[in-house]
């Protein structure tokens, strides 16, 4: 008898073997393992909270502000930290 590994799925709760089970990607990084019936709602989720992320802050280089999503950090050869 082979052994299968078995995960939850982060929707429902339900377990079921990995090669049942999708990831996800949200917005913010996070990915999420998802049955088939959840892998909807999950993608559907991501996709609404991506388009109303309209956060916004200026770069520190420039100081023209972007969205949020757009910047990333930079950390400086003394320690310094950027956006």
């Amino acid at each position: 008898m082979a052994v299968t590994d078995r995960r939850g799925c982060d929707g429902c709760g339900r377990t079921l073997p990995l090669d049942d089970l999708y990831s996800v990607t949200m917005p913010d990084g996070h990915t999420a393992v998802c049955c088939p019936e959840c892998r909807e709602y999950a993608e559907e989720a991501a996709e609404k909270q991506s388009e109303l992320d309209q956060r916004r802050r200026a770069c520190d280089g420039c100081g023209t502000e972007h969205r949020l999503s757009a910047l990333s950090d930079v950390t400086l050869s003394d320690g310094t930290s950027v956006l």
